[in-house]
This record gives structure tokens, C-alpha cells and sequence, in this order.
């Protein structure tokens, strides 16, 4: 491998002639063109997840960040690439070739301007996200996202947080319904950013399954992606920690009606857990194609929310009623 310098226009070029390994796999190959930064991270405490190690040790580089690098195997172990779940460990030495720089494009506002708010100040809003439409912008033209609702609305939340996201500092799955908050100003939303890692944001939930279910329970289980359909997640035990709280439940007939609360939410996380445990939420044909219970939707919906206000320090406790659909379903 030849590493070539310019400080001068500050810039990095990797010439990396092909490599293959004793299998004829591909480590590195010439044609790759880098530009700064370039991070080589040496690993002093291992038996951590690659994509945890390096964002927690590369400023401006999120988890969600690394781990798209590492499928695109832009960051090599030991001058090999490996999957996102990989375990570094103690003596290890990480490239990163190619620093994460999308580019950031501002969040298109839709025409559709009906948003149900809940609360609403200088610094941040709360909305009550309806089933069937996205949180997030899927690209530039797209404007079917809550989050492009927000923007016809609040202009000032067009480029704030991750490209797409319009200000949101969480997501819901596209067919739960419930509670949202978006930031309105990046301080804010980087202090929210800092309550959710921190675990300083209560989400409550409803979810309805079948059956008869005995609670307080608490899953801790470690969720990952599916690698065979990435449109399902996984208990896996070296993914991401998740911990879901069911905190009691109400009979309604041959179903239990659950009270769910989490801090932080890995992607389709209550459903997983509870499908997981022999419960799927009804109407998640995703995890139990029988699950569909007459529904056209999925029952759950994101409810109640707790924190202290970013600024105020003043504690919130917004909430909403369960969306019509599910009421009638729950009644029938």
C-alpha cells in the first residue's frame, strides 16, 4: 500500500493496489480514490463492536454512520473488511478510509400541511404521527415524510439533524402511530440528542397482542439488523442493546392491551422483543404473517412522553388517546 500526502491542498490519496487473502477475497483494491480525513485507530480495550469503537472514539461520526461505511467496506481490520457486527479486539488496528461526508441536503416541505401538535414552543415541537406515513425524508424530492410535513410548517427545522430527519430526534416505524419530537434550533436538538443517549426520555406505547400476558416483564435482548432481510431485525447476541419494559397489561377479551415503555429505541425493537417471546404485536404481518387480527395496521402506538424541557429544565408529560382505528378495533 502506498500512502501519498498533500498537506498542502489537504488531502489524502490512498493508491491501494488489489490484495486478496488465502480465500482469493478481496482486501483492497487500486482503483479506490480517498479524501480527507483518514482516521487508523489502534485498539487498546477490546471486545467492543466495531461500529460502537469508532463512534465512540472519531468525533462527527454516528453509529449509523459507521455502520453503512463498514458494508461499503470503507473500514478495514487489520487491512481486512468485516461485517458491522464485528468484535475489535485489545491489539486490533482500524482504517478508516474514507471519512462519512454526505451530502446534506435540507428536507423538502410538503404540501400537505395537517399536523396534529400536541405541544409546541420556540425551541422544539411535538407531534402525534398518524399510521402509514414515514418519519423521515427518503431523499431530496421526497415530501410523503412527517418530517416534510414539519417543514411546510416550520421552515426552520428543514435542515437541522441528520439529512431527512427535519429536526426529529427519534422515529416511528411507518405503520405506529404516536408521539414525535423535533427540534427547532440545533442546540436544542443536540441537547435532546444528549437526554436520549443518556436515557433521559420516557416513551410509552401501546401494543396489542394475543393472548394473555403476565407482567411487569423487562427484555433485554440484543437486536440487529437481519442480515438474510433487511427489512426485519433480529435478536442477536452481539447486536445493539435494547431494552423494552412491559410495564402491565389490560385483558380485552382473548388480548392484552400492553403499557410499553422504553428509553432508547432500536429500529422495530417492541415488536421484536414481544414476536421474540411468542407474543407479535397484532397486525404485524412482518414477524407473523397470522398476526394480521383483522387490522390494517399495526397496533401500536406510541402514546405518552416524559422528560425535563431542554431549557426550562420544567418537566413535560404529553400524552394522547388511542388513533380511532384502534379504539374501534379494541372495541369490536
Amino acid at each position: 500500500m502506498i500512502i501519498q500526502k498533500n498537506c498542502n491542498i489537504g488531502t489524502v490519496l490512498l493508491l491501494l493496489f488489489e490484495m486478496t487473502d488465502a480465500d482469493n477475497n478481496t482486501i483492497l483494491n487500486s482503483t479506490n480514490h480517498f479524501q480527507e480525513p483518514w482516521k487508523e485507530l489502534d485498539v487498546e480495550n477490546g471486545d467492543k463492536r466495531i461500529d460502537i469503537f469508532i463512534s465512540e472514539n472519531v468525533v462527527d461520526i454516528s453509529r449509523r454512520q459507521t455502520q453503512a461505511m463498514v458494508l461499503d467496506g470503507t473500514v478495514l481490520v487489520n487491512g481486512r473488511r468485516v461485517k458491522k457486527n464485528f468484535m475489535v479486539q485489545t491489539g486490533d488496528r482500524i482504517l478508516i478510509l474514507n471519512s462519512p461526508v454526505p451530502k446534506k441536503w435540507n428536507v423538502k416541505p410538503s404540501t400537505l400541511n395537517n399536523l396534529d401538535i400536541i405541544y409546541s414552543d420556540p425551541a422544539f415541537i411535538v407531534i402525534n404521527k398518524p399510521s402509514k406515513i414515514p418519519s423521515t425524508a427518503k431523499n431530496p424530492d421526497d415530501t410523503s415524510s412527517i418530517a416534510s410535513m414539519i417543514t411546510a410548517r416550520f421552515p426552520e427545522c428543514s435542515g437541522i439533524g441528520n439529512t431527512g430527519d427535519g429536526g426529529l430526534i427519534h422515529r416511528l416505524d411507518t405503520e405506529t402511530s404516536g408521539l414525535l419530537i423535533a427540534a427547532r434550533d440545533t442546540k436544542t436538538y443536540d441537547i435532546f440528542l444528549q437526554m436520549q443517549k443518556s436515557s433521559h426520555i420516557k416513551k410509552y406505547y401501546k401494543a396489542l397482542v394475543h393472548g394473555s400476558f403476565d407482567t411487569p416483564v423487562i427484555f433485554d435482548m440484543p437486536l440487529d439488523t437481519n442480515e438474510k432481510n433487511r427489512r426485519k431485525v433480529t435478536v442477536n447476541l452481539k447486536g445493539n442493546k435494547s431494552v423494552t419494559h412491559i410495564l402491565d397489561a389490560e385483558q380485552h377479551g382473548a388480548y392484552s392491551l400492553l403499557n410499553v415503555l422504553i428509553y432508547k429505541g432500536f429500529r422495530h425493537q417492541i415488536r421484536v422483543h414481544l414476536a421474540n417471546d411468542g407474543f407479535p404485536i397484532c397486525g404485524d404481518t412482518l414477524y407473523n404473517s397470522s398476526a394480521k387480527e383483522g387490522l390494517e395496521r399495526l397496533f401500536l402506538h406510541a402514546f405518552s412522553l416524559e422528560f425535563y424541557h431542554p431549557h426550562t429544565g420544567k418537566e413535560l408529560k404529553l400524552s394522547t388517546e388511542l388513533p380511532k382505528e384502534l379504539i374501534l378495533h379494541l372495541n369490536s
